[in-house]
């Protein structure tokens, strides 16, 4: 979900924190979601689970992992 005005981004389970968590999930797939929510303008990233971020580098990181 997205609030453009507010340049808000809740992405549920696709970023959870501290430790990603994706059971049965196609890596490839997640990472190209991450790579798509990444391009968004976002002030506030607000995960499943755990704090609200100010940036999207830990959504690289967890998408660096699944790429190696």
């Amino acid at each position: 979900m997205c609030v453009p005005d507010a340049r808000v981004v809740a992405t549920g389970d696709l970023l959870v924190a501290p430790v990603p968590y994706g059971y049965g999930c196609p890596p490839a797939e997640w990472i190209r979601t991450l790579d798509a929510l990444t391009a968004i303008d976002a002030a506030a990233i607000v995960p499943g689970h755990g704090p609200v971020q100010r940036d999207w580098s830990y959504a690289r990181k967890v998408a660096a992992l699944l790429g190696e």
